[in-house]
């Protein structure tokens, strides 16, 4: 089974570059780094982020639980902070953007993939799952290091580990969103 390797570029979709413009502008209009995501969680009664023990090759998963009309969204604590933090902007790309496909399959479950360098290793291209877990972490990318923080962050310390450390993801995430800005070059 050959897996294609797939990068997101800078040709984001239009619609998810709307949806997460808007939430930067609603739930973080201050630019704070890292994202506070309790702000989306705590205006939307049904949406619950929770931190629990998952299989390990498990990093997260989302659910709709039918009988309170609620998703949930439950992130591995086994996985470190920084996967942590990522896979919930990640399941918050689900919440926003797969609502209908999360109710019809009533769970998404985020297993093993590559997140360093946010490059995501798919089955096969034109595979629907394979889009649909694209979208989310191209959302999450988005959504934790805006165009504008980043440039912002790189102006005032152009160091891959210090701006890692200030948007919660690992240096190679930082270092290829700058590539992907063309801020540096690879």
């Amino acid at each position: 089974m050959g897996d294609n390797v797939c990068i997101m570029g800078k040709n984001m979709d239009k619609k998810i570059s709307d949806i997460v413009g808007d939430l930067i502008k609603k739930y973080n209009p201050e630019g704070v780094a890292p994202f506070p995501f309790q702000n989306i969680e705590n205006d939307h009664d049904n949406l619950n982020i929770t931190f629990q023990e998952l299989k390990d090759d498990i990093y997260g998963l989302i659910l709709f639980d039918e009988d309170k009309s609620t998703f949930v969204i439950a992130v591995n604590i086994k996985k470190s902070k920084i996967k942590q933090y990522f896979t919930i902007a990640h399941e918050l790309g689900h919440f926003f953007l797969h609502k209908e496909r999360i109710k019809e399959q009533k769970v998404i479950v985020d297993k093993d993939f590559e997140y360093s360098g946010y490059k995501v290793l798919f089955l096969s291209e034109n595979d629907d799952i394979s889009k649909t877990e694209f979208e989310a972490s191209e959302f999450a990318v988005h959504l934790i290091m805006p165009e504008h923080l980043v440039r912002e962050v790189w102006k005032k310390l152009p160091n891959i580990e210090k701006g890692a450390e200030i948007f919660h993801v690992s240096s190679s995430m930082f270092s290829f969103r700058l590539e992907e800005l063309g801020i540096i070059n690879s």
